[in-house]
């Protein structure tokens, strides 16, 4: 009985608590680096008429190509195995348009921040991803 008289206090300070507030459960924004843009898919789909020559960068897991399809033209270089592909990524010419797309746009915006530190110039990002390029009506290839 004894034990059960100095739980109360306990138990009564504990139900007045409130629980811990919950984490976040969206990724924190990635800022773009100063002159970075971003493009709807109408937008993209103008730059890359505009850009025969530009460099098109999935930056999806190869699985996620192959699942899914790929921009036309596009080379696949996956930002989160960076120490990987950045050797491959540094033999492209830093000072062409680039176009740089994900799924969701997360990852483009990682890669685009990676890419404007180690000198590409001339930088752009699919808002939305490639699910925002694919729900909009825009070809992929497989």
């Amino acid at each position: 009985m004894r034990f059960i008289l100095l739980l109360i206090p306990f138990v009564l300070l504990a139900c007045g608590r409130e629980p811990p507030a919950p984490g976040p459960t969206e990724p924190p924004e990635i800022a773009l680096p100063t002159g970075v843009s971003e493009l709807t898919p109408a937008e993209a789909r103008q730059w890359i008429t505009a850009h025969p020559d530009g460099l098109i960068l999935d930056v999806r897991m190869e699985d996620e190509v192959t699942r899914e399809g790929k921009i036309e033209g596009a080379q696949n270089h996956n930002v989160l195995g960076w120490q990987n592909t950045e050797a491959q990524l540094m033999a492209n010419d830093r000072s062409k348009p680039c176009l740089i797309y994900c799924a969701l746009g997360l990852r483009s915006r990682i890669a685009a921040v990676k890419l404007h530190e180690v000198g590409f110039k001339n930088l752009s990002v699919l808002k939305g991803g490639l699910n925002t390029w694919i729900l909009s009506g825009q070809p992929v290839v497989k």
